[in-house]
């Protein structure tokens, strides 16, 4: 698969050439932070599904332990029946603990990008506190100075960075 050099060189397109602009890049984090919410709210639906899922298999962790112990009261219990009940509470046990620890992983990728949505609404503020000067109205303008005679088109970003 090629590069995205080669990919620019056979389109035609050269990220040089395309200067973004501070409301180019505002536009592009609010899309970003939609998105953002999006999976957050994705996340959360899914953490609730799983505590209830985790609550279930609780409940039934927990009638496994009555059933087991009811057994293993009784003088006369069978023993196929004693080893049946505690194979099944070893198995909800082991559904529980995995239910617990999907839960943690949820709750871990909610607080990953938690942080993630506040960095970027951050940068989208502070953005647009952000002076325009009225260099950045002709994004275009900006790059054709800095690439003309003695210039590169890798001068191009930074050209919009000072403005």
């Amino acid at each position: 698969m090629p590069g995205k050099a080669a990919r620019a060189a056979a389109t035609g397109t050269d990220r040089a050439a395309v200067v973004p602009t501070v409301p180019g890049i505002r536009s592009a984090l609010v899309e970003e932070l939609q998105r953002l919410d999006q999976e957050a709210a994705e996340i959360e639906m899914l953490v609730q599904q799983t505590r209830i899922e985790a609550e279930r298999h609780e409940g039934r962790r927990l009638k496994g332990e009555e059933r087991v112990t009811t057994l293993e009261r009784e003088p006369d219990a069978d023993p196929a029946e004693l080893r049946e009940a505690r194979v099944q509470l070893l198995t909800v046990s082991s559904r529980a603990a995995l239910m617990d620890a999907q839960i943690q992983v949820l709750e871990g990728k909610q607080r990953t990008l938690g942080r993630f949505r506040d960095r970027v609404r951050r940068l989208e503020t502070e953005l647009g506190e952000l002076p325009l000067s009225a260099g950045d109205g002709d994004a275009g303008a900006a790059a054709r100075t800095s690439s003309g005679p003695g210039g590169s088109s890798h001068d191009a970003p930074r050209a919009v960075l000072r403005a």
